[in-house]
């Protein structure tokens, strides 16, 4: 098989790919039983590549909590019913972005 991968035009490699893109899991497939914050801890620590160390990976984690205004609701369950519901694939991409 051969052929080139084009995004907006332009030739792209795979990493430069994933440098702007990430995959997004469907709702069905979060634990609902997770917070928002334990749900941004599980995906930055099987996400994240492995040699950057938990410190870093935790302060992403902190990070994308400040930047998305989820610090209030850090601690609400994901799939807890009358709670507030979280936009996962904004979680999602923000860390990939480490």
């Amino acid at each position: 098989m051969s052929g080139a991968r084009y995004a907006n035009g332009v030739t792209v490699t795979p990493n430069s790919l994933t440098a702007v893109s990430g995959y997004v899991q469907q709702d069905d497939l979060f634990i609902g039983t997770l917070s928002v914050r334990e749900t941004l801890e599980f995906q930055a620590l099987v996400r994240m590549e492995r040699q950057i160390p938990r410190k870093f990976r935790m302060a992403r984690v902190e990070a994308v909590l400040q930047e998305l205004g989820l610090a209030k609701c850090q601690d609400t369950l994901i799939g807890a019913p009358g709670r507030v519901k979280v936009r996962r694939n904004v979680q999602e991409s923000n860390l990939s972005r480490s």
